[in-house]
């Protein structure tokens, strides 16, 4: 073997020892980083289960005082509230309830006070003209219907009632409801045994059918003019005289008018007895406009 080849082998022996040195290096590298995370690791590992046990151990220990503190401890003896205290923690706990029962309480009296002491009518009549100056004259109105008017009810006074219930039919500048309410009232009282007689104009006798509802009172008056179908006229009459007004001051479509028994209704009866009061306080008032 030449020198020259002898070298070349030694050469590649050379640097494959070399090359097996190297990896050899690099494995023991490796395997030295390895064991070095997987001891990093396994001390994370273990310092997760120390951390673990002692927030066990706190838990545990809590509990214990926890339980401690939740131990049931001596009942004290209540003290017995005086009956000023129990008053006092009775309003204070149902103060809403005290402050409605109070306020029913309130108007259920009212109510029964009213009721009482509110003078109840012999017999009343419904007034429906808006625009008439016959209001300026109320109480000489009441006053005169009052001495007509029998005592029905026994209370040892003659009161007879008259039901202000001007209905505005011009309704500009007039407030609706006023003449909503008016209808409304009108027609309730329509419908019951109240208020048998009715002072009306021919706008109202028009607007409402009252001819129909009304008696005619021209076969008993017949000797008087100023009757038709649906009343006595009191314009040229003494009403106004009788209640101290001018004559000029009342419409001359005004009139007073009788209404009709209903028949067949739950109120009949009571309607019956109404309208023969009714019927005898008119009378007195036509003789008494035509000056007999």
């Amino acid at each position: 073997m030449s020198d020259e080849k002898k070298n070349l082998f030694d050469k590649i022996k050379e640097i494959n020892a070399a090359e097996r040195e190297a990896e050899a290096e690099r494995e023991r590298i490796e395997a030295e980083e390895r064991a070095a995370r997987e001891k990093e690791a396994r001390e994370a590992y273990q310092e997760k289960l120390r951390r673990e046990r002692i927030e066990l151990m706190k838990a545990k220990q809590s509990g214990v005082d926890e339980e401690e503190e939740e131990a049931p401890k001596e009942k004290e003896p209540e003290r017995k509230l005086t009956f000023k205290e129990k008053i006092v923690n009775f309003v204070y706990f149902y103060k809403w309830h005290v402050i409605v029962t109070a306020g029913v309480v309130a108007l259920v009296g009212f109510l029964i006070h009213d009721y009482v002491t509110t003078p109840k009518g012999d017999s009343s009549m419904m007034f429906t003209i808006y625009d008439c100056k016959i209001e300026n004259y109320a109480g000489e109105v009441e006053e005169l219907f009052n001495s007509y008017t029998p005592d029905v009810n026994g209370d040892g006074t003659n009161y007879f009632e008259i039901v202000w219930m001007g209905i505005p039919f011009e309704l500009d500048g007039i407030n609706y409801e006023q003449a909503q309410s008016g209808s409304v009232q009108m027609m309730a009282r329509f419908d019951s045994p109240e208020s048998m007689l009715i002072i009306a104009d021919s706008q109202v006798a028009e607007n409402y059918g009252l001819e129909g509802s009304l008696v005619d009172l021209r076969e008993k008056y017949s000797e008087y003019e100023n009757i038709d179908a649906c009343g006595f006229y009191l314009k040229g009459t003494n009403f106004c005289k009788l209640v101290g007004m001018d004559d000029d001051e009342i419409p001359d479509d005004a009139f007073i008018g009788l209404r009709k028994v209903k028949k067949g209704q739950h109120y009949t009866a009571e309607m019956e007895e109404n309208y023969k009061v009714s019927e005898e306080i008119l009378d007195k008032l036509i003789k008494d406009c035509m000056g007999e």
